[in-house]
C-alpha cells in the first residue's frame, strides 16, 4: 500500500465508510478482483499471491483491536472481506437505528445556543451518513424545527 494513501482504520463503528474507502484502496492496488471474484484469476499462484497482498492491505487498515478477526493463513482475502461484512451487518443496522432515534428526538437544551444545537444535530447526521444511512435534507430540517 502506498504511503501517500491513508484511510481511517476500521473500528467497531465505521464499517460502511471504511468498506467504501478500502474497496478504493484495493482497486488502486489492482487487488479488488481477488476479493470480489477470486475464481476469475485462473493462475493459482497469482491468485494466492494477490489474495495475501489484499488481506495484508485490509489488515493494515484495521484497528489493532480488530485485526485478529481475519488472522490465519487459511483465510483468503475474499473470506476475510466477507467475514468483516457479515460481522458488521447487524451492528451497523442497530447503530443506525439508535442514531436515527437520537436524531429524531434531539432538542435544544436550556441555555444552549442555536449554533451548538445545530452542531450537535449535524454530528448525529454525519454519524448516520458514516453508518450508511443518510438522512434526507427535508427530514433533517423537519427534525430541527
Amino acid at each position: 500500500m502506498s504511503n501517500a494513501l491513508r484511510i481511517e482504520k476500521l473500528t467497531e463503528i465505521n464499517y460502511p465508510s471504511w468498506a467504501g474507502e478500502m474497496e478504493a484502496v484495493l482497486e488502486k492496488e489492482d487487488l479488488w478482483d481477488v476479493v470480489l471474484s477470486p475464481d476469475s484469476i485462473t493462475d493459482v499462484a497469482v491468485r494466492a499471491k494477490q489474495s495475501r497482498k489484499a488481506k495484508a492491505s485490509i489488515r493494515l487498515c484495521m484497528s489493532k483491536q480488530l485485526q485478529h478477526l481475519i488472522s490465519g493463513d487459511d483465510l483468503t482475502a475474499k473470506a476475510a472481506w466477507d467475514k468483516l461484512k457479515d460481522l458488521n451487518a447487524s451492528s451497523c443496522k442497530a447503530r443506525a437505528m439508535m442514531l436515527k432515534k437520537e436524531l429524531y428526538s434531539v432538542a435544544q437544551l436550556d441555555g444552549e445556543s442555536c449554533n451548538a444545537y445545530f452542531a450537535r444535530a449535524d454530528k448525529i447526521r454525519q454519524q448516520l451518513i458514516a453508518a450508511g444511512t443518510p438522512v434526507s435534507d427535508s427530514d433533517y430540517k423537519t427534525t430541527l424545527v
